[in-house]
């Protein structure tokens, strides 16, 4: 390639994603507040949060003015410590409010959750969401740790699938073919989109001995692994309810298959 070539080829560029998880990638970050004012009566905010079980509201005067909070903490030191009713929000408000930046990263503001017990945020225009609580942040952590736990037994699964039905020649011809120097003694050396690869094919299939429908199976395993290049780009905002559902149906299908086909094998020794 001469130098001429150079500058005329194109660069390949990157999607632009954010590397650092931040607390805007959270729902609860970005849903609008449930509040009271400052002159509401107590009782306005008891009912509150009695009927959305929550343990406190934003004080908010309008959609970008946070003046503090009122939680059943603040009611009860309140009452205790003057010893007399109150009646209004402000009588028993907390103005040690954290709000933090919508960019704020995630690991910052569970360490201000852990102390706070809630924050909320501050948008790009200024309007307020949330609150974020530690609840908020566990969900998270604990959808995206689930996708790499399901995608894992499914892989797992689909190795033990394949185990022992087709030879290093098969294997080769479903590899990347621009990757001609790689070495394959084991399964686990191929690529997820190589196992499907692998079946796709109608004689391949056949060694399976599965008797179940090539077409819908595959289909299956394009979708996991369109869910698996989200997770393994660490986007946790993609993964959502329905993708976390198809990863435990699959899962729990190749295992049923596995245990049918193991099953079967016993009775065909006896």
């Amino acid at each position: 390639m001469t130098i001429e070539d150079t500058y005329m080829d194109e660069f390949v560029i990157a999607d632009i994603v954010d590397p650092v998880p931040r607390i805007c990638m959270l729902g609860a970050a970005n849903r609008e507040p449930l509040s009271v004012k400052r002159d509401d009566c107590i009782e306005k905010a008891i009912t509150h949060m009695l009927l959305h079980d929550y343990s406190q509201l934003p004080v908010m005067q309008s959609n970008r003015d946070v003046k503090g909070y009122i939680s059943w903490k603040s009611i009860g030191r309140s009452r205790i410590t003057e010893n007399t009713v109150f009646e209004k929000v402000q009588d028993c408000m907390d103005k040690n409010i954290e709000v933090l930046s919508y960019n704020t990263t995630l690991f910052d503001a569970t360490q201000r959750i852990l102390e706070k017990e809630f924050i909320l945020v501050k948008q790009v225009d200024g309007v307020i969401s949330g609150p974020v609580t530690l609840h908020d942040i566990s969900e998270q952590f604990r959808d995206l740790s689930e996708s790499f736990l399901l995608l894992g037994m499914i892989e797992n699964h689909l190795r033990q699938l394949l185990s022992g039905r087709f030879t290093k020649t098969e294997v080769k011809e479903c590899m990347d073919p621009s990757d001609e120097e790689r070495e394959v003694s084991n399964l686990t050396d191929l690529s997820f989109g190589e196992y499907i690869r692998l079946i796709e094919d109608p004689e391949r299939w056949k060694k399976l001995q599965v008797y179940l429908d090539r077409v819908s199976v595959v289909k299956r395993l394009h979708e996991v692994r369109n869910i698996r290049n989200h997770v393994m780009h660490f986007r946790p905002d993609n993964i959502k309810q329905e993708d976390l559902l198809l990863l435990k149906e699959t899962a729990a299908f190749l295992q049923q298959i596995l245990s049918k086909r193991t099953n079967s094998n016993l009775v065909t020794a006896s």
